[in-house]
């Protein structure tokens, strides 16, 4: 990876981490604060768990392998978790040191680092291990031990009801026992020639699994992960590369067909999502997308909503 490029990574993840943090402040600031906010604020998130994860992964020389795979799957699991907690604890608490603030300045670290030394430095080995794989080792521990936490805290928080708060993360499972499959039965190791592809697949899929969640934490309504078109491509997927692996060949069409059409799918499933949930919350909340309005509605509106706050907070002071 040519330098400039990593420098141009790093200097694309510190903007992104700034503008995550400024977005609240800036919509309170304009008095166009709302659930929509929330929503879009993660789904972002959500996506740039996958871009993101592709780009550092190309740094770090992964490759096309199992490797990569198994680094994304400790970002989506990770993300999710914190979003499920948040769901049941209606706040996000994020640990001292994190991977929204001091793991992202950390990856930007290591876009620099890998700047000035060649990329090539990762492919050197430690104590008989090439370093990648020891920075992968090094985020796998840090995400089960947030992972575990997030788990705690939800268990703490529903007592009796924590085998149904469990058993929301079924689909996330599956996602990740599809990615198992298609990793460890493909006859043809369709992930050598397509992990990017297979990495959207997923990504669109687990982006689409995350909006939903914040919509109903938005909307105060029970989150149903179940979604056809996740359950839908993820058995079509599954069921294709279980047949692979038994004939030795794709059915009626290749491997790599297969998961790029998944792949384009899962990217025009996550759009519809997207343009439907934003089209009800505008509706229903009565609010616009991407415009602070200046007319006498909106700024009476600002103004109320201003007002409720100073109420709140007399009311909790008192």
């Amino acid at each position: 990876v040519p330098a400039w490029l990593c420098v141009l990574a790093g200097i694309g993840q510190l903007a992104y981490m700034t503008l995550d943090n400024a977005d609240g402040k800036q919509a309170r600031k304009t008095g166009s604060s709302s659930p929509l906010g929330l929503l879009f604020d993660h789904g972002c998130d959500a996506m740039n768990t996958f871009v993101s994860g592709l780009s550092l992964f190309t740094v770090l020389q992964l490759g096309n392998t199992g490797w990569s795979l198994f680094g994304y799957l400790i970002a989506f699991v990770t993300f999710f978790m914190a979003t499920w907690e948040e769901y049941y604890i209606e706040a996000l608490n994020l640990p001292c040191f994190n991977g929204a603030n001091e793991g992202l300045v950390g990856v930007s670290l290591l876009y620099f680092f890998s700047a000035m030394v060649g990329t090539q430095f990762w492919n050197q080995h430690f104590i008989g291990i090439a370093t990648k794989y020891w920075v992968v080792v090094g985020f796998a521990i840090v995400a089960i031990l947030t992972i575990k936490q997030n788990y705690e805290t939800v268990r703490e928080k529903t007592q009796e009801k924590f085998v149904e708060a469990r058993s929301k993360l079924s689909v996330l499972i599956y996602l990740g026992v599809t990615m198992f499959i298609v990793w460890a039965l493909s006859p043809t190791d369709v992930i050598s020639r397509h992990a990017r592809a297979f990495i959207y697949f997923i990504g669109f899929s687990f982006s689409k699994l995350v909006g939903i969640l914040q919509a109903t934490h938005c909307a105060h309504e029970e989150y149903d992960p179940y979604r056809k078109s996740i359950l839908i491509s993820c058995t079509v997927v599954n069921f294709h590369t279980i047949l692979a692996y038994a004939t030795g060949k794709g059915i009626l069409l290749s491997e790599d067909a297969v998961i790029v059409l998944a792949a384009l799918f899962a990217f025009g499933a996550h759009c519809h999502f997207a343009y439907n949930i934003i089209e009800q919350f505008t509706r229903v909340l009565n609010i616009r997308v991407f415009k602070i309005g200046s007319d006498e509605s909106q700024l009476r509106k600002s103004d109320s909503a201003a007002t409720d706050d100073d109420l709140e907070r007399q009311n909790i002071s008192s």
